[in-house]
This record gives C-alpha cells, sequence and structure tokens, in this order.
C-alpha cells in the first residue's frame, strides 16, 4: 500500500473515529444529566 494512500485512510480513520467518540461524549453527557436529575443507584457522583 502506498504511503500517501495509508495516510488517507488513517486520516478518514481518525475523522470517524473524532466524530463517534464527539457524539459517544455528548450521548453520555445527555444521559448523566438525564440520571442526575433522578435519583437512583445508578448515581455515582
Amino acid at each position: 500500500m502506498r504511503r500517501d494512500r495509508f495516510a488517507e485512510e488513517t486520516y478518514r480513520a481518525g475523522l470517524m473515529l473524532g466524530c463517534y467518540s464527539l457524539a459517544l461524549s455528548g450521548f453520555v453527557k445527555a444521559f448523566a444529566a438525564l440520571v442526575g436529575e433522578t435519583p437512583g443507584r445508578y448515581r455515582s457522583h
């Protein structure tokens, strides 16, 4: 595999991973806010 193609694939994978992690962190924040409003055993902090 050529180096420029490898760099392109790596960049694309990193971009997708970044988008996914951003969406996941947003979902986790929303879920934490939702759980924080309702007292229960899932509350860790």
